[in-house]
């Protein structure tokens, strides 16, 4: 693993498109990755990013022991240096397609493909400090381009600060969750694969499962939850919430069965309670 967090030096010297002599910081997360903005072009009047993402010492431990548990094998799950990701705006910057996701090597080899679903659209996040208005205005000020973000919508209080993620996400229920999973797994897959979710339901049963502390989040209203796997580290956070009280769950959605839930999400955190 060090010889690989060494490698991220010449990770970033590699240049992966024209549109970028080198790739500019755009910030440093909480848990210590950091997100570049790697290339950056404009095309029919929209602006079109690649952000890569070079993972800390501790990110990396993570991830490789997800994409074994994904099947991939040892040697090369050990490549692991970070991810990076492309977004294409609308024309004024409202909205955003992701059109890939990947995890790459050192030398910026993809060594795993993420789903997702390029026709789909979301909304550029009114805050400048938030990833993907974070990577617009800098592409914008590159280029030369005048941009401006969309104003920022009154909240109904549904939306919980990301632990994780420069993203915040819409607090979703279990209930609405599970049964969009049930009605279509591809089509979930597809929109949730590797993707921050936050989730409001019922604390369940707190054990053990996939070598990981892990709580069986419920509907309210009864019947399948989710299985959401936490570090060792947030055992006391996770023992503090009292059994059947109403918690929001943020982590990521990795495919995999389990018999205890709907799905996994994982590298999960109680971001309220």
């Amino acid at each position: 693993m060090k010889k690989v967090f060494l490698a991220l030096a010449a990770l970033i010297a590699f240049a992966s498109s024209a549109f970028s002599a080198e790739p500019v910081l755009l910030q440093t997360s909480r848990n210590g990755n950091r997100f570049y903005l790697n290339s950056y072009e404009q095309s029919e009047g929209r602006i079109t990013v690649v952000v890569r993402c070079l993972y800390s010492e501790s990110e990396l431990d993570k991830g490789v022991a997800l994409l074994i548990r994904q099947g991939m094998t040892a040697d090369k799950a050990q490549q692991l240096a970070g991810d990076e990701f492309s977004l294409r705006y609308s024309e004024d910057g409202s909205r955003y397609q992701r059109l890939f996701d990947r995890y790459i090597a050192a030398d910026g080899t993809v060594i795993f493909r993420m789903n997702q679903n390029p026709d789909a659209w979301y909304d550029t996040p009114a805050q400048p400090q938030i990833l993907p208005a974070q990577a617009l205005l800098e592409a914008g000020r590159l280029l030369g381009v005048p941009v401006t973000l969309p104003e920022a919508q009154k909240s109904d209080g549904s939306d919980a600060a990301s632990l994780q993620s420069s993203s915040p996400r819409r607090v979703m229920s279990v209930a609405s969750l599970t049964a969009a999973y049930r009605a279509d797994r591809k089509l979930f897959r597809a929109d949730y694969e590797n993707t921050i979710l936050q989730v409001r339901g019922v604390r369940g049963n707190v054990s053990r499962d996939l070598d990981s502390l892990s709580l069986i989040l419920l509907p309210s209203g009864g019947g399948e939850g989710i299985l959401c796997l936490f570090s060792d580290d947030d055992a006391a956070q996770v023992t503090g919430t009292k059994r059947a009280a109403e918690i929001v769950v943020e982590g990521v959605y990795r495919p995999g069965k389990t018999v205890k839930g709907a799905f996994i999400l994982d590298n999960c955190a109680i971001i309220s309670k």
